[in-house]
């Protein structure tokens, strides 16, 4: 206690340090030391105030490989974190969050297995994160991706996304 305590003060002292007048102790205790807020009302929370639900991953200049792989690994990942946030149940989208570190860290041609029609071969893209990375490829984005954000969208009763298919 008597750490924490002095990383508290600490803390204090450095916001002071620099300027920005520091929270009120109620607000303090809030913030570090209260229950953060359920997923599903801070996903509404971030849509309301014209925020993504999550943020758009960077991707790099080349080689075209390692870009569509990237790309497919950060679609699972929006996929997964959009599970977590709409109070689905947590196995799936923890193992789509798995499905794109796998992805990621693999040397692995994605497109090319897909046109060849391999990509059950990769065992961390069964279930649902196989079919949205099939998906992905045969249309350029995903129903699942937008159904998510509709159900947090209706939660927060904010506007639905389109369905560029309709």
């Amino acid at each position: 206690r008597a750490v924490a305590a002095r990383g508290v003060v600490a803390a204090r002292g450095v916001v002071a340090a620099h300027g920005v007048v520091a929270a009120p102790d109620e607000a303090w205790q809030r913030l570090f030391h209260q229950e953060p807020p359920d997923e599903p009302w801070f996903a509404a929370v971030a849509l309301a105030a014209g925020l993504g639900i999550v943020a758009p991953r960077p991707l790099p200049q080349a080689p075209e490989r390692l870009r569509v792989r990237r790309w497919v690994a950060g679609q699972l990942a929006v996929a997964g974190e959009l599970w977590l946030r709409s109070g689905r149940p947590r196995a799936a989208g923890h193992g789509m969050l798995r499905a794109a570190r796998k992805t990621d860290a693999a040397e692995l041609d994605l497109a090319g297995l897909h046109r060849e029609g391999n990509l059950r071969v990769v065992e961390w893209l069964g279930g649902d994160a196989g079919e949205l990375v099939a998906e992905l490829f045969d249309q350029g984005s995903s129903a699942l991706i937008r159904q998510l954000e509709n159900e947090i969208r209706a939660a927060a009763r904010l506007p639905l996304v389109d369905d560029p298919d309709s």
